[in-house]
């Protein structure tokens, strides 16, 4: 898109993760190297409140403003998202967490996604205590397609190991203006 001298873009990109004092913080980022930065220096166990999962989630933003002045008249959002773990659990890993942390299974269904999930990498995504119960009931689920999982590196590690920070993630930094 040709823009005369009162119009030019502007881009914003920041990215929401978890906070100690609330779960999501925002921090302007700039380039690639600074969401690295946070991930190699980030505690997967601190940042999932209580311990409570095995992961925490990272949102990455980029708007695109069209600005006259200062004014702006469109914009365009794109968005990646990820999981950060420190490694894959299967149904039978966290059953031995939850032994050694707990100790006991608090009747934790392995099974429950079926036999063929028993040696899937797997991501527990709460400990609830439902009300009025001393024990809690244990989320969990095994990895999809969908979600984008890198590792303290931020290499992708799932679905495919690739090596590299994830294709979604790399393509927000590589988003020209030559429309």
């Amino acid at each position: 898109m040709a823009l005369n001298k009162e119009l030019h873009w502007a881009t914003e990109m920041y990215f929401m993760h978890p906070g100690e004092d609330f779960w999501y913080k925002r921090q302007d980022v700039k380039s690639l190297s600074d969401i690295k930065a946070f991930v190699a220096n980030t505690d997967v166990e601190k940042t999932a409140r209580n311990g409570d999962k095995n992961f925490y989630e990272i949102n990455v933003f980029r708007v695109d403003n069209l600005m006259n002045g200062t004014k702006s008249i469109y914009n365009e959002t794109h968005t990646s998202y990820f999981k950060v773990i420190d490694k894959f659990w299967t149904p039978f890993d966290i059953e031995k967490w939850l032994e050694k942390k707990f100790g006991t299974t608090y009747d934790f269904d392995k099974l429950r996604y079926g036999s063929d999930f028993k040696n899937a990498p797997a991501i527990v995504e709460a400990r609830l205590f439902p009300s009025g119960q001393d024990k809690p009931t244990i989320i969990w689920r095994p990895l999809n397609d969908i979600d984008i999982v890198v590792d303290k590196k931020l290499q992708q590690i799932w679905p495919n190991a690739t090596k590299r920070a994830p294709v979604v993630l790399r393509k927000l930094f590589e988003i020209s203006h030559d429309r």
